[in-house]
This record gives C-alpha cells, structure tokens and sequence, in this order.
C-alpha cells in the first residue's frame, strides 16, 4: 500500500503541497487538460492531484479512478469537492466517454504489456475532439522518483521511461501531437498527448 495513505490521514495538506507544489510542474500539467467538460484521471489513488485539478478547474468534471479501493476511501475523505468523485475501478470497467484522460505518473508503475493495454483502453474512451495526456518521469535522470517509488513507498514495478518508450507503448491509432521533456527539481518530467489518429478528432 503507498506510504501516502497512511500520511494523507494525518496531514493531507501537506501532503497535497508536497505533491502538487513541489514535485510536480502543475501549470505545465494544466495547459494539456481541458478548461471545461470531462477529465478521467487514471490511477489516482488517494485523490491529490485529481483534487488539485478540479480545484482550479471549476467548470471541469473529474473522476479519479484506482485499484486500490483504501486509497479512494481516503480520496473520498480528504480530498472532496462538488466537481470531483473516486471510483475504485479497473479502467477496463469504464464504459463512460471523456473529453480527456489523464495518466499522472501511473507508468512507470506498470508493466509493458499491462501499460499497452491501459493506453489502447483509452481509444473507445475518448470523445471526438479528446485526447490522452501523459504524464510521467524521464528515465534518463529520474534517480529521485525511483528511490522514492522503490524504497520508500516500496512500489512494485518502477519501471521509467523515456518519451520514445512511453512512446512506442501506443496503438497507431493515436498519434503524439505533443510531446516534451522539462527539468523541475529535482528530476526531468516527461510530457505527451496522444490524439486519435483520424481527421474527425482532432484536438
């Protein structure tokens, strides 16, 4: 179980900033997501980016989805606003369509094929005009996030990437339309949105 769902129940503030202030780059995140509409954020676990998102995001409906149901039960305690819900889902459950669907750091926590699997799920999930947007780790320099993943919250796989194997894990049904890789300390973060590759959806 991550060591988040044991802090988050004595300090989810501090927590939350810890995450979404310092580790991640969130105005980098919030320029690839929608202003309005549907958000599913796959792999959310106890809510804090997902919280983060909706909070600044009024108009944006958010769903966070996880395996780990004790971790949407502190999601739905800590982390509760009238534009965001949890549901402890597999993505392959979801039958809903969103204009967007967001992989925050979820990867690098998965195996090849079981990654392959989760980002083909995403083609009959995404309405015309949506896109998957990627977040994750770079490989080359990510030294931080795998002591942390893997002694730490002891996770299992950590398995990062570069954005050419985020890449090459994609159906050619959806195509990168942007891409890129940005330092903030203390690690490179890797940035990709995938679109379907048809005329009608574009993003």
């Amino acid at each position: 179980m991550p060591i988040s769902n044991y802090i988050i129940g004595f300090a989810p503030g501090l927590l939350r900033t810890y995450r979404t202030a310092l580790l991640l780059d969130l105005p980098e995140i919030l320029k690839h997501l929608p202003d309005s509409g549907s958000l599913l954020d796959v792999g959310c676990g106890t809510g804090l980016v997902s919280y983060e998102i909706a909070r600044l995001r009024p108009a944006l409906n958010v769903t966070g989805i996880d395996i780990d149901e004790k971790s949407i039960e502190r999601a739905r305690s800590y982390s509760k606003l009238p534009n965001v819900r949890y549901e402890a889902k597999l993505l392959g459950d979801i039958s809903e369509k969103y204009d967007c669907i967001s992989f925050m750091d979820l990867l690098h926590h998965v195996e090849e094929t079981d990654a392959t699997a989760l980002i083909g799920e995403c083609l009959r999930l995404i309405k015309p005009g949506g896109w998957l947007f990627i977040k994750d780790i770079d490989r080359n320099g990510g030294y931080f996030s795998y002591f942390m993943d893997r002694f730490v919250s002891f996770a299992t796989p950590v398995r990062l990437r570069t954005l050419a194997g985020i890449k090459d894990l994609a159906p050619t049904e959806l195509s990168a339309s942007f891409e890129k890789r940005k330092w903030k300390f203390p690690q490179p973060h890797l940035y990709l949105v995938l679109t379907p590759a048809s005329p009608s959806a574009p993003r």
